[in-house]
């Protein structure tokens, strides 16, 4: 009876323990981008050619409180990955950059305005999926996929799991198409050039 009870309170205790942990959801793999600080990724049109450098990557850690109460422990912590892009013909040598680690007394992670093209790959909410944050060249911010395709072909290539984010007060640029492992895949521009990832 002793050994019973002993059994019951200790696997009570391991529950206990495991109900106030806090709970990792890893980002896959296949979530996040294939290329590497200093890869320069090249876009081509029918006529021209723009080249733009992986600046800098960023894989940090979001802490969403599970109480509901800002910055209280137990938390829900997710991955997340910045990507962050710059024209090779730059001239800019400084950049707010996002931090490794964030909660929820951030609300989200915040994205510094910087003349970087930068998105957030990795999941807050496992219900909506990945948030996506883009800045182009000036500034103008998207932050929902307009569409998604199962496969996508631009300029003769074919890409599979596409998502359209269309920028509604552009100066530039009037769509971006994304993909979790290889970033973003190609844009359209408000004159109607269209650039396809060749790399």
């Amino acid at each position: 009876m002793k050994l019973n009870f002993l059994s019951f309170l200790i696997l009570l205790l391991i529950g206990c323990d495991e109900i106030g942990a806090n709970k990792y959801h890893h980002m896959p793999g296949g979530n996040k981008i294939r290329f590497n600080e200093g890869d320069v990724l090249v876009y081509s049109s029918d006529s021209k050619t723009e080249e733009y450098e992986i600046f800098k990557v960023v894989n940090g850690e979001y802490s969403d409180s599970r109480s509901g109460t800002c910055g209280k422990p137990r938390f829900d912590i997710y991955d997340y990955q910045v990507v962050y892009l710059k024209p090779v013909d730059s001239v800019q040598k400084w950049y707010n950059l996002i931090t490794e680690k964030q909660d929820d007394c951030q609300r989200y992670p915040k994205l510094n305005e910087s003349r970087l093209i930068q998105s957030i790959s990795g999941s807050f909410n496992e219900e909506t999926g990945d948030r996506i944050r883009w800045l182009d060249e000036f500034e103008d911010a998207i932050l929902n996929s307009t569409n998604n395709y199962k496969t996508l072909t631009i300029q003769n290539k074919t890409f599979k799991d596409v998502f359209e984010y269309k920028f509604n007060n552009g100066k530039r640029l009037d769509k971006i198409y994304y993909t979790r492992s290889s970033g973003f895949v190609g844009y359209q521009l408000k004159d109607g050039s269209l650039f396809v990832l060749t790399n």
